[in-house]
């Protein structure tokens, strides 16, 4: 994005902002209503309501004045990164209330830290002297730490405290590890990264002719390889963000079945994946594989997109 130096630049920047984050705390209100969640549904529609009451008044301020337009896309929380955009750009399932304002305080937070940031670098004074103005999303994080309940008590819920992280070493799966790792950090939360890889297949004739078939013991070690190539990065940034981090790895054409069995066993109280990853043969977990675990898992689940 490139810098911003005019006031109505800035406007136009935030109008861009609050209409997004009404938008989407209508929807995910609307969503947690479909899911039975009534107390995450009554917390979106209050933050909905703030959003729009923002917006309503950034649009009195500039009745008259010409804003240029935002690039297109960069306030799409569930497309493209964005100010407001919380860490993670969730698909919701299983929400407490108290999950759901620890998700919108950051993000209001990070509004506020962008819109400092512009202040701070703006040459232009009129763009200085908004900076009075521009208290709403302050005193939004502000309201939000106020209808925050405590977890364990009534309508909280405790914050999740062991995460597994499925993985095919894509890009999209890379984010959504750097994603998980960023949520368990802020929940205190541990973290096991889980990979699956193909089963053994026995050589055809023509690989046993041509000599390119290869034993179960060969397999186990590609696998064993390719499985630590994909937790390396991983666990370089669980070091970084300073929290307890583990990793498995196994052999299964059901990728699903995998992940859901080993959130089970290591006692994990959210699957975090993504919502696609490779494409054509070499799929293993994302795509169906994640629409598959959002069906048959019992355990709660964010997907990153």
């Amino acid at each position: 994005m490139k810098a911003i130096r005019s006031a109505p630049e800035l406007y136009a920047h935030a109008i861009a902002i609050e209409r997004e984050a009404a938008e989407r705390y209508g929807e995910f209100a609307q969503l947690m209503a479909d899911e039975g969640n009534e107390g995450a549904a009554a917390v979106f529609f209050r933050l909905a309501l703030l959003e729009a009451e923002h917006l309503e008044v950034l649009l009195r301020r500039t009745d008259g004045v010409a804003l240029p337009s935002p690039p297109d896309g960069n306030y799409r929380w569930l497309d493209a990164g964005a100010p407001e955009t919380a860490a993670h750009e969730f698909v919701y399932r299983l929400m407490t209330p108290h999950e759901a304002l620890a998700i919108a305080l950051g993000a209001e937070q990070r509004a506020s830290a962008f819109l400092e940031s512009v202040h701070r670098g703006a040459d232009d004074p009129a763009l200085r002297a908004l900076r009075a103005h521009h208290r709403a999303v302050p005193a939004l994080a502000a309201d939000l730490r106020q209808m925050m309940p405590a977890p364990g008590r009534a309508g909280g819920g405790a914050m999740y405290k062991h995460i597994l992280i499925p993985t095919d070493g894509s890009e999209t799966a890379d984010k959504a590890v750097q994603a998980g790792v960023d949520f368990a950090r802020e929940a205190n939360a541990k973290v096991t990264c889980f990979t699956a890889m193909p089963e053994y297949q026995m050589p055809t004739q023509t690989e046993l002719m041509s000599r390119h078939g290869i034993s179960p013991d060969e397999h186990a070690r590609r696998c064993r390889e390719k499985a630590e190539a994909i937790f390396a990065d991983a666990a370089r940034r669980a070091s970084a963000a300073g929290i307890e981090f583990e990793t498995e790895y196994v052999q299964s054409d059901r990728p699903y079945e995998a992940i859901i069995d080993a959130a089970k066993r290591h006692g994990c109280d959210l699957i975090f994946m993504a919502s696609h990853g490779r494409r054509g043969i070499s799929a293993l977990l994302h795509g169906s594989q994640t629409q598959d675990v959002l069906t048959h898992s019992t355990i709660p689940m964010m997907v990153y997109r």
